[in-house]
């Protein structure tokens, strides 16, 4: 299964897709980015917010995850960017983009690479994660396969560590460690155009904390918003129906000022 990682002759040239959990297409639209190692299945447990709030949900599956193992993972994230780019569809004026983690990177330069090509998208939503301009010190990605697990697991302490199952990780660590690398590759100065960032924090999280939203304004000429929330780095699997109705209630960015930090919550 490590194959699977890098181009090989059984494997397809890398794509991505996007899984439909919910929805008929009209109204809001909801694309979400998992983290290092996840898939769409994971925003899953949001289907029934989505219904309540009338949102159409669908989610990212990255080359060379589940669903998508036939196809060869991408070379880096921005490469990743662009494949998942060149599958968005055209709904882009009212399709926010929510990316958690390492999906909140892939969000970032999606959305940036899209406003070279004139594209914007109704929203722009980071959660759990660094800005994009500040490198990794101590990449987790080089560390021994049990020290790398440990650390894995160390980030949702409250769930199994599926990665401690032997024959899990004979099929998955590659996957996971592949991520982590390009993550923590990647740092980027890029700036959003006019382009507010709304930036999600568990008050818990070791990765990323509600006071390090600032450094969010770096990548924007106009705000940041962050909204705070109880938990540690994965506070969002209880916190959908509160992500999802940012997106739909009144839209109140025409008040915020640009090169401002707000911190909700």
């Amino acid at each position: 299964m490590a194959s699977s990682v890098t181009s090989g002759d059984s494997l397809f040239s890398a794509r991505a897709g996007i899984e439909r959990i919910c929805g008929d297409g009209s109204g809001t639209r909801v694309l979400c980015f998992p983290h290092a190692g996840g898939n769409a299945t994971w925003f899953h447990a949001w289907k029934s917010a989505a219904l309540a709030h009338g949102i159409t949900l669908d989610a990212v599956q990255y080359p060379g995850h589940a669903g998508m193992l036939k196809y060869a993972c991408a070379r880096d994230l921005p490469h990743l960017a662009d494949l998942i780019l060149d599958e968005v569809g055209e709904d882009h004026a009212r399709t926010h983009l929510f990316g958690h983690s390492m999906g909140a990177l892939v969000v970032f330069e999606l959305a940036y690479r899209a406003q070279r090509r004139g594209i914007r998208f109704a929203g722009v939503h980071c959660s759990g994660s660094r800005p994009p301009s500040m490198p990794v010190v101590d990449p987790r990605s080089a560390l021994p396969n049990d020290a790398f697990i440990d650390a894995v697991g160390g980030l949702d302490p409250t769930e199994v560590n599926a990665l401690a199952v032997p024959e899990i990780a004979e099929l998955f660590l590659p996957i996971v460690r592949h991520d982590f690398r390009i993550a923590e590759d990647y740092c980027s100065a890029s700036v959003l155009d006019h382009q507010g960032i709304h930036v999600y924090a568990g008050r818990s999280d070791d990765e990323f904390l509600p006071r390090d939203a600032a450094g969010w304004q770096a990548h924007t000429t106009a705000w940041v918003e962050c909204h705070a929330f109880d938990g540690g780095h994965f506070f969002l699997r209880d916190a959908g129906w509160e992500i999802l109705a940012n997106m739909v209630e009144p839209n109140q960015s025409s008040n915020l000022v640009k090169g401002s930090l707000y911190v909700n919550g």
